[in-house]
């Protein structure tokens, strides 16, 4: 599976860095490994890794499943997407904008300075 799931408990940080070809099913059920990590907590942020991704295999339809989808992450949770691609970078900005009412603290970057500067902010959007 290209993605590789982390948790950093004294950072407060979930992480999913993806690699290669990442599929629809993939980006659907990655989300669920934190459930099963015990050192996960619903309050931690989130940084979701793309800058390995070649391509992504998923539909729009697929996005905006994935955008609707309930995730294991509080509301007050940061969750920023680090997509320095021009297609992946559109594909993220699809899922923010479609799913911003269910998960209002996404967040979309190109560069691994803005996804930590975001997530070191304090205020929540």
């Amino acid at each position: 599976m290209p993605v590789k799931v982390e948790v950093d408990r004294s950072r407060r940080l979930a992480k999913r860095t993806y690699i290669g070809v990442v599929t629809a099913s993939e980006l659907l059920d990655s989300i669920h490994e934190y459930r099963s990590a015990p050192e996960f907590d619903p309050s931690f942020n989130e940084l979701m890794d793309f800058r390995e991704v070649d391509r992504i295999d998923a539909s729009i339809d697929d996005i905006r499943l994935c955008a609707l989808r309930a995730v294991p992450f509080a509301n007050t949770s940061k969750r920023v997407i680090l997509a320095p691609q021009p297609l992946v970078f559109g594909l993220a900005r699809m899922y923010q904008i479609i799913g911003e009412d269910i998960h209002p603290n996404v967040y979309v970057v190109k560069t691994e300075e803005d996804a930590f500067r975001t997530l070191e902010r304090t205020e929540v959007a």
